[in-house]
């Protein structure tokens, strides 16, 4: 089935879908539990909302994607961690340490050539401009940056959230960025903050909705 827009915010649940037999082109959906949602918090009324899936399939559909259970669920709401989201987070620390560590390896290897004055093969001596060293050395120094900064600056904020095991909320309409590149990363945007999260978060949420 082809749908003339790129995305359609439904997350999974009973639905009836409606399209066109021959050009296979998706028209419509409807779902097939309409249920009834609160506005807001301050809101008094409700509204029954016939696109908006079961809470218990939303609910589903975002611990597959995030990897939490209702254990974990209960103590986020009282602001702390749990054991087991403490080890994913170390499990994570630990990928940055290692990176961190061959960095300074491979920095330790080419430091230690150097100071041993190994001699150079005979080549052709090159006269470069002082510009041509200038960006030479600004190049160096950028990546050195990159790559020690990089997984020192994960490894050192990781270890400092298992340290205080203190979880934060922020609520309101949710949007989705995917910035490309060498590679592709998503994002959750909810009151101009970002968190990244997988691509498959994509279908765990409807774009501007409160969350």
């Amino acid at each position: 089935l082809k749908s003339p827009i790129q995305k359609i915010a439904l997350l999974p649940g009973p639905y009836r879908f409606y399209y066109l037999p021959r050009s296979r082109f998706l028209l419509s959906a409807e779902s097939l539990a309409p249920i009834i949602i609160e506005m807001d918090e301050h809101a008094a009324a409700t509204v029954t909302h016939p696109l908006t899936p079961n809470p218990g399939n939303a609910l589903s559909t975002l611990m597959q994607t995030f990897r939490f259970n209702e254990n974990d669920l209960g103590r986020n709401r009282e602001g702390r961690l749990t054991g087991r989201q403490q080890l994913r987070l170390l499990w994570s620390a630990s990928f940055y340490a290692g990176f961190f560590l061959m960095v300074c390896l491979i920095g330790g290897l080419f430091a230690a050539a150097n100071l041993l004055n190994l001699p150079p093969e005979p080549t052709p001596e090159i006269v470069e401009s002082g510009l041509a060293q200038a960006w030479q050395m600004f190049c160096l120094a950028a990546f050195g940056l990159f790559a020690f900064g990089w997984p020192l600056w994960n490894l050192v904020t990781r270890l400092i959230d298992i340290l205080r095991g203190q979880v934060q909320m922020v609520s309101g309409p949710i949007h989705f960025q995917v910035r490309g590149g060498r590679g592709t990363t998503c994002y959750y945007v909810v009151r101009g903050k970002e968190f990244q999260v997988s691509p498959y978060a994509y279908y765990s949420f409807i774009e501007g909705m409160n969350y």
